[in-house]
């Protein structure tokens, strides 16, 4: 579907997450070979292909689809509208030979457009086009559709904690541990290093449609990918908005029809619908750009009155010191995964017999001690560890944490002995787009043997790897956290004097 879809998930057990990952996948694949207009064996392409002729018989899925399409079509007075296909093709966002068409071009493809040349049979499980030259498409919701299966099946699996982004679009499945849901950041459509605000989801999803992904320059003329279905031409005056519904293909379909329509009757259009809370961002020319939001809208920094727009820096300065972590939006996501838990541990843990694994819940007064031994606060109770057992004895410790890199979390596996002192650490999963020579044996060895008493200061006690400097400071706080944890909850000789 042209976009990068990512999963995250919480689960005590690997093999069922990564049964539910797969599923997931697999389904997105399913849907892509189902309602890809660029495949021409898919059941979208044949219905394409014949329904101009007559009837076309189709799965209950399909029909589902092309009915809840014409509904937002009525819904929104055309502003979206599944029959928008033969203009796309017009302007070239089909190929890579994008081009403006004439004035007598356009009014003559818009003689193909409408939801009400599409004509179901219910009963049939049929569709129809009134004449030659209709085609549809799901661009406006099919990436919506295919979360809402993918949060289903995580369900059926069993999760119940998960945040699932295709491009643009994301849906949040209950919260993390110890946090009231999920956070998301909106990208600024003209900066790529700003963001315009984050919000916190739960059991909802949040669209986005922006006139900055795809469109084409031609003298002097930004020509977006957006095109209004009443007027042949892309949509005018929006840069982007942002909606958040009970569903993702509700979000993202809303999303689009309120770009669409334009700055005031978009915003005037998500203001009466009830249940969604949306933003229109407004394209004034200007540097700082028109932002207008229903009174429900629960972003973090817009709902300040010192300001809409908020530095990169800043912005993340400010989510560090507060929230300690934050979900980018998959504008700028990068993830590599070196390792799998247990294939850090045989790594970490070669000759203990075996490893039980344990998730352990911080009280207060843990809270504070382990605050007081890594010299910051810590915003999370619950942790997952990993014992060893030798000789029916414990032979050391593996903790798992996330902690801030330069933008995003790395997942870092620190091993501890019964005697205190550090005995490995891993990478497991990186989320910067460089620094990951962090991994590398020189760096790591640095933190080797170091105990709770052991100084820890980044470039005095431990050197920083070159252009690697905020990742180097993380990995060093996660190993001090560490020893931490295992000093107050098990203590078996690692206390501190």
């Amino acid at each position: 579907m042209g976009s990068l879809l990512e999963v995250s998930l919480y689960g005590t057990e690997m093999d069922r997450c990564r049964q539910a990952t797969e599923a997931v996948f697999a389904e997105a694949l399913r849907l892509e070979n189902l309602l890809s207009p660029f495949q021409p064996d898919s059941e979208l392409s044949k219905i394409n292909c014949l329904a101009s002729s007559g009837p076309v018989k189709t799965r209950p899925e399909v029909m589902y689809l092309i009915r809840q399409a014409i509904s937002f079509a009525r819904f929104t007075r055309g502003a979206l509208d599944l029959t928008i296909s033969p203009l796309m093709r017009l302007w070239g966002f089909r190929s890579k030979e994008t081009v403006v068409p004439t004035a007598e071009q356009v009014q003559k493809t818009l003689g193909f457009i409408g939801y009400e040349k599409v004509i179901l049979n219910e009963d049939q499980s049929t569709v129809r086009y009134q004449s030659e030259g209709i085609e549809i498409e799901f661009g406006a919701m099919g990436k919506g559709y295919a979360i809402d299966r993918a949060v289903q099946i995580l369900k059926d699996h069993g999760v119940s904690r998960a945040l699932v982004s295709f491009g643009s679009s994301t849906y949040a499945v209950g919260s993390p541990p110890e946090r009231n849901g999920w956070r998301v950041a909106i990208r600024h459509p003209r900066n790529r290093d700003r963001v315009i605000d984050v919000v916190v989801l739960k059991d909802c999803a949040i669209g986005t449609s922006g006139d900055h992904e795809q469109g084409f320059w031609l003298d002097g003329q930004w020509y977006s990918h957006i095109l209004d279905p009443r007027t042949g031409y892309p949509a005018m005056g929006v840069a982007c908005t942002s909606v958040i519904a009970r569903t993702a293909l509700e979000a993202d379909a809303l999303s689009t029809a309120a770009f669409v329509m334009g700055p005031e009757p978009g915003t005037l259009f998500l203001k009466e619908q009830a249940g969604i809370k949306g933003i229109v961002v407004s394209d004034k020319k200007e540097e700082r750009l028109g932002i207008v939001q229903t009174t429900d809208w629960p972003g973090i920094y817009l709902n300040r009155p010192s300001g809409m727009l908020l530095a990169r820096r800043q912005f993340l300065t400010a989510v560090v010191a507060v929230i300690g972590w934050l979900i980018i939006d998959p504008w700028i996501g990068y993830a590599t995964v070196y390792l799998t838990p247990e294939e850090a541990l045989k790594r970490l843990m070669p000759e203990d017999s075996k490893v039980k694994q344990e998730t352990i819940k911080l009280t207060s007064i843990q809270k504070e001690q382990v605050e007081k031994l890594v010299g910051s606060g810590i915003r999370e109770n619950e942790y997952t560890v990993w014992i060893g057992d030798k000789d029916e004895k414990p032979a050391g410790y593996a903790v798992t944490l996330d902690v801030i890199g330069k933008e995003r979390p790395i997942t870092f596996m620190v091993a501890v002995s019964p005697e205190g002192k550090v005995s490995g650490v891993e990478v497991l999963i990186y989320r910067e787009s460089r620094g990951s020579e962090i991994r590398s044996k020189r760096f790591i060895q640095q933190f080797i043997n170091k105990t709770i008493t052991s100084p820890l200061i980044l470039g005095r006690d431990i050197d920083a790897i070159s252009g690697a400097t905020l990742s180097s400071r993380s990995i060093t706080h996660a190993v001090k956290k560490a020893l931490a944890l295992v000093n107050v909850v098990y203590g078996n000789g690692t206390k501190e004097p």
